[in-house]
């Protein structure tokens, strides 16, 4: 009866439920810790340094105030890692099999039922990419502030046609033709 009481008690040490307050990141190495204040009133337990595994090629970095769940190997509390995390503060609304990334400002990534992919960002998105291939329609609801101008390593190519050197007769003042773009 002894040793499925110590069974009992390790099984109980191998998992909490944490309140995060703090997290780090080594810049060398990416790796990111937390201190989590593990919810066990009674003891107070606080948790520094504590690793996060992730799943590969995702990386976040929850804020303090979020919950995390804590898994200690072999029941030692002194080998704890995070397995999860959750913030319940900054969710997406998500239909059943669907998939969101959020940030706390608000910034979205939502991969929609029926194949929409939603993207919400409050001051810009930036592409780095050698080439951008769009296969469908491009749709702007916006125009292209005033003395905006669009700026291109190499070409800009709509169709078969370059706009770095596209030309047109002129429709407004002056008639003739237009010059090839500046920029």
């Amino acid at each position: 009866m002894t040793s499925l009481r110590n069974l009992a008690g390790r099984m109980a040490m191998a998992v909490g439920l944490a309140r995060i307050t703090a997290t780090r990141t080594d810049r060398a190495t990416e790796r990111r810790t937390l201190t989590a204040q593990i919810r066990m009133p009674e003891t107070g337990e606080v948790r520094d340094d504590t690793p996060v595994l992730t799943i590969y090629g995702l990386a976040s970095r929850p804020r303090p105030g979020a919950d995390a769940l804590v898994v200690f190997l072999g029941g030692n509390r002194g080998a704890g890692v995070v397995v999860a995390t959750d913030d319940g503060r900054f969710g997406l609304p998500l239909e059943e099999g669907e998939v969101g990334l959020v940030t706390h400002e608000g910034t979205k990534v939502h991969l929609k039922l029926g194949g929409e992919i939603a993207v919400q960002a409050a001051t810009r998105v930036t592409i780095d990419t050698p080439e951008l291939v769009v296969t469908g329609r491009i749709k702007a609801n916006g125009d292209i502030e005033s003395g905006a101008m669009i700026k291109a390593a190499t070409d800009v190519t709509i169709g078969s046609r370059s706009f770095n050197v596209h030309r047109h007769n002129e429709n407004g003042h002056g008639g003739g033709t237009t010059s090839e773009p500046i920029g």
